[in-house]
């Protein structure tokens, strides 16, 4: 898409988790190059979730033996690649950003990696740990409560880079597992979270 602005008339030219999601993210970054005076700033936020699904699987490990947090980390590989050979975006773009931008001509590039510590434990003094608590409760409420379809684009992509539907049924049991033994940590009060960005 072609932005509706001239060649170099912008000081800022910002996105946010759009790369991620675009099949030539390559195209988009080359139309903020365009957009930007010379000597502008070209500012990207784009994730890294497979290296936050990575840190996510190890870093609490309450209700999962070892065998089960390494399957997990198997099922985002799985839709890692195959959201992108469904052509529905590099959500590892994050970390292979810096080369996209030397490669649109950009000098002068800095990257920042998110630093910020989630850590929760009991008994979850402060406003972030209450804030971490609720975000966890009702991440564990849409777990319970999901929508077989909308599960959808997770089973196309899954299967799409490489899993069966074994796999998927697996991935039903495991999940189901950790959110018991989150909610049941939960309710006595010994719910912990290592670390994690």
């Amino acid at each position: 898409t072609v932005l509706p602005l001239p060649d170099g008339g912008a000081d800022l030219a910002i996105c946010q988790t759009l790369l991620a999601n675009l099949e030539e993210p390559e195209a988009a970054l080359a139309e903020l190059v365009r957009v930007c005076r010379p000597g502008g700033v070209v500012a990207c936020i784009e994730p890294d979730n497979l290296v936050a699904s990575i840190r996510g699987c190890l870093r609490n490990p309450i209700g999962l033996d070892l065998e089960d947090r390494l399957f997990l980390l198997r099922i985002s590989a799985y839709m890692y690649r195959g959201r992108a050979r469904l052509g529905r975006g590099d959500e590892g773009i994050g970390c292979r950003l810096n080369r996209l931008m030397h490669r649109a001509g950009l000098v002068s590039i800095d990257v920042r990696m998110c630093d910020r510590i989630n850590h929760m434990e009991p008994p979850y003094e402060g406003d972030t740990q209450q804030w971490l608590l609720s975000a966890m409760e009702r991440s564990l409420e849409r777990g319970e409560a999901a929508d077989p379809d909308e599960l959808e684009p997770f089973r196309e992509e899954v299967l799409a880079g490489g899993g069966t539907e074994a796999d998927l049924e697996r991935h039903l049991e495991v999940s189901a597992r950790k959110r018991a033994a989150d909610r049941s940590a939960l309710e006595r009060g010994e719910y912990f979270l290592l670390a994690g960005g």
